[in-house]
């Protein structure tokens, strides 16, 4: 059994908390799956998950592993994403790419619909240059992109419009939150932030440092307890929802973990006066693909998914 297979049998447990929904996603059987969990236990020396009613619930270890190979696993999806396209894409075939958080959030339930009409939608994900990259090449047809770091997009022959406007938000668990001075914060006091546990999207404290800087003005004297730092959005909503600590979050990723009560709103700028950190994505796609005209080079099944994601 190939370490990739295996590390496909753990992150897919690992997100749908189930062994048996887990081996649906990756069309295996249930024991299959025990098996690929046992033995990539057996070769780590380590316990991943702990079995019980509430279905399989990951190890510290687990978590931590979690965060060192999804990078990795989306880069090696993403290359067979593009190998295939090269090799087998089919005429109703439309490729979108993105991060990984903003495809599965915002635009993966809006395109459900179109399956249903003999569209394949692939996602393609990966680093920022890397999308870039494949966009300019024409291998990805739609793209979503973080409109404060889309720089270098060969946008010639292209239409490039806001796709989703909204907030990044300090979020944590019920259990952080009574850690924290609201009053002390609510006057404007960094120290109640610099004293608490923070959990970071990656070691520049992306997100959390943008926050502050609009928020309240400055960052000289934002020195936070980073007590975990997480190279994906996946890694880092899980930590937090497990109370590790308090960190920021875009308000569309986070959203149904704080409608669940999993997380809460550590704090509302607009209600202190103070500015709302805002976030735009763009989405870019081919300039002639609201034409009717025959010459066009988009295909129809693109067109469909560009309308659909812009009738929202």
């Amino acid at each position: 059994m190939s370490r990739y297979s295996l590390f496909s049998s753990f992150l897919a447990t690992y997100h749908a908390k189930s062994l048996r929904e887990a081996a649906g996603q990756c069309g295996v059987s249930q024991p299959a799956l025990s098996r690929h969990i046992k033995q990539l236990e057996e070769d780590l020396g380590q316990r991943l998950f702990e079995r019980g009613p509430r279905g399989a619930t990951p190890t510290d270890f687990a978590r931590t592993l979690v965060t060192q190979i999804e990078p990795a696993m989306d880069d090696l999806q993403r290359v067979w994403q593009l190998h295939d396209r090269q090799h087998s894409t089919g005429p109703g075939s439309v490729y979108v790419g993105g991060h990984p958080g903003v495809l599965s959030s915002l635009v993966m339930p809006q395109i459900v619909p179109l399956l249903s009409q003999g569209i394949a939608v692939h996602f393609v994900s990966g680093g920022l240059s890397q999308l870039v990259s494949d966009f300019n090449a024409r291998a990805v047809d739609i793209l979503i992109s973080n409109a404060a770091y889309d720089t270098g997009l060969d946008i010639a022959g292209m239409k490039q419009q806001i796709f989703y406007q909204g907030a990044h938000v300090l979020v944590g668990s019920a259990a952080q939150a009574d850690t924290l001075d609201s009053k002390a914060l609510a006057a404007g006091d960094l120290e109640v932030l610099n004293n608490a546990d923070w959990v970071g999207y990656g070691e520049m404290l992306r997100f959390a440092t943008e926050y502050m800087k609009t928020v309240f003005g400055e960052t000289e004297n934002f020195k936070p307890n980073v007590v975990m730092t997480v190279p994906n959005i996946f890694g880092m909503l899980t930590a937090l929802i497990e109370g590790v600590g308090i960190g920021v979050l875009p308000d569309f990723f986070c959203r149904e973990a704080l409608e669940s009560g999993q997380l809460v709103k550590l704090y509302s700028p607009e209600t202190h006066g103070k500015p709302v950190p805002e976030h735009q994505l763009h989405i870019t796609y081919p300039n002639d693909a609201g034409s009717e005209d025959e010459k066009s080079t988009v295909s129809a099944p693109v067109k469909q998914v560009i309308n659909c994601l812009l009738s929202k």
